[in-house]
């Protein structure tokens, strides 16, 4: 019994993690609320399991691909052969005019 318990948090923690075709750390979080779309990006929240508290995650600025926009409250989710990394950050400032720093990441292939 035990061995089946250790097999089954294996498989499901090695779906939280993983590394980008560069080797790079994948994000722990795979799918995003948009909290609003910008020209080349959005900010937006972290969305754990249970997605209706999305709002109370931190925030992070999401890059779009070529052609995609983002719009307001749109989830965005990483497939199973791709995944977020991070990529430098992301600044910004406020509607109090305070300069505000976030974590960018952007969409690559997985390994």
């Amino acid at each position: 019994m035990k061995k089946l318990l250790y097999i089954a948090c294996v498989v499901i923690l090695s779906g939280c993690a993983g590394t980008s075709k560069d080797g790079e750390q994948c994000f722990e979080f795979q799918t995003f609320e948009v909290l609003q779309g910008l020209e080349k990006g959005a900010l937006a929240y972290e969305c754990p399991w249970y997605e209706s508290l999305c709002f109370t995650r931190p925030v992070v600025h999401i890059t779009s691909p070529k052609g995609v926009d983002y719009y307001d409250e749109q989830k965005v989710s990483s497939t199973s052969t791709t995944c977020w990394i991070q990529d430098g950050v992301y600044r910004y400032t406020n509607k109090q005019d305070t300069m505000k720093t976030v974590p960018n990441l952007k969409l690559v292939e997985k390994q």
